[in-house]
């Protein structure tokens, strides 16, 4: 094996070497012009061989989160939301987690700045009748390059400064070679909109993160909107029908929102 730069003789023969008589000339060029393909061919090869630069992915694990308070009348539909500057990455959301929603999310982030030392992290009840209501939130260290990091983090709220509860995250650093073309980030940061990457060439690869498509509401039938009213003697057959358009049609949330009203 040769490493380094090949010299300008090689595989190239010496005329003295040639053999002598009439009618060799061609046969002597043709000769050379494959040495000169050769060597070519050499040369391209050494340069593919080389070593590729090497960069570093951050991977991100959203586990879980153990909250101390249940916001709203019903029971919450949490989901995460990490800020990294402008870049929005968000969690699925965990329809009914309430105060213990789990999510088990990774996202993998190629060629952070150095100057990012920590990232924000926000909770979000997701509402149906009106905005998503952040519920906690807190800021959460980076990892040294090589370290790993599996613990939960005191979160922030309207109950006080670490006073909101834990959520669980795993973090580490891998490295591995430069992906052939620059990641593209698409940004978020809207109530109902994730954020996703496309897919990138080279050995890692990050999950496309779908845009959830929003889902048509269930059809009732004219014998479950019935059913519902006859729950509720005393709430007009029109306001049931209001609640349950408000509902997108889930009989369930009427119901419990129905009882709220009926409460208060």
């Amino acid at each position: 094996v040769m490493l380094g730069p090949l010299p300008a003789d090689f595989l190239t023969v010496s005329s003295a070497s040639s053999p002598a008589g009439g009618g060799r000339g061609g046969v002597n060029d043709s000769r050379q012009q494959q040495e000169r393909n050769d060597h070519a061919m050499a040369q391209q090869l050494q340069m593919t061989n080389r070593t590729q630069p090497v960069v570093g992915r951050l991977q991100i694990t959203v586990v879980r989160a153990t909250l101390n308070k249940n916001y709203g009348m019903t029971r919450m539909d949490p989901y995460a939301r990490l800020h990294f500057g402008q870049q929005v990455f968000e969690t699925q959301t965990d329809a009914n987690g309430a105060k213990n929603p789990v999510w088990n999310k990774t996202f993998y982030i190629y060629q952070l700045p150095k100057s990012y030392t920590s990232f924000h992290l926000e909770i979000y009840d997701e509402r149906t009748l009106t905005d998503d209501e952040r519920i906690a939130w807190v800021t959460i260290p980076l990892p040294q390059t090589g370290d790993v990091s599996d613990k939960g983090y005191k979160l922030c709220g309207k109950l006080g400064d670490d006073m909101e509860g834990t959520i669980h995250i795993s973090m580490g650093y891998e490295t591995g070679p430069a992906p052939c073309v620059p990641p593209m980030m698409m940004y978020g940061g809207y109530p109902g909109v994730t954020s996703y990457m496309t897919p990138m060439q080279g050995m890692y690869q990050g999950p496309v993160i779908q845009p959830q498509l929003p889902q048509p509401p269930p059809q009732l039938s004219q014998e479950e909107i019935k059913q519902v009213c006859s729950m509720f003697p005393d709430i007009e057959p029109d306001v049931v029908a209001s609640v349950l358009e408000a509902s997108n049609n889930n009989k369930e949330a009427a119901v419990e929102a129905l009882l709220a009203m009926q409460t208060n």
